[in-house]
């Protein structure tokens, strides 16, 4: 028998943000949680009208995570000459949050304090890593600002200074 009505979620402790409810039509309801820090078990309400239907067993959701990881893995803190490019490219590696590369996202670099990279941007590689050339402006701290093209939260610099003479 296929009910109509709504459904709600609900949390123990009170800590489902925002209260959630969905209409529960030929007895299916599609609803979205956002759990607060801290909220573990939630639990489903069946309700027609003020009357309660039926209630589950409390469960856990779990947050899936979308946090990627851009790390300079080569070539940071390198020394060069003014105007000269650097001896070794200058690599990063995105991951997913278990560590995997994350493979074909663009990566835009811009540079801070003079000089020129090539590529400006690119894809990672089938290990998640995009490598440039670096070369130096003629004065001033030199940086490398390496940033995810659809999540600007993403980045990371790498930093160059000039060889003593």
């Amino acid at each position: 028998v296929r009910i109509d009505g709504e459904v709600e979620i609900g949390s123990d402790p009170a800590s489902v943000y925002p209260g959630t409810t969905g209409a529960l039509v030929d007895g299916v309801a599609t609803l979205s949680v956002t759990p607060e820090a801290g909220a573990s078990m939630v639990f489903l309400v069946a309700r027609m009208g003020d009357s309660l239907v039926a209630s589950s067993a409390p469960f856990e959701v779990v947050a899936a995570s979308s946090t990627r990881t851009l790390t300079v893995v080569d070539g940071d803190g390198q020394t060069g000459a003014p105007g000269a490019a650097l001896d070794a490219p200058v690599a990063v590696r995105l991951t997913d949050p278990e560590g995997a590369p994350v493979v074909g996202e663009r990566v835009t670099v811009r540079v801070v304090g003079g000089g020129a990279v090539s590529p400006e941007d690119g894809e990672t590689d089938d290990d998640g890593r995009l490598s440039v050339t670096w070369t130096l402006g003629a004065s001033g701290d030199q940086q490398l600002h390496f940033a995810l093209a659809d999540d600007d939260a993403v980045t990371v610099v790498a930093t160059a200074r000039f060889a003593e003479a």
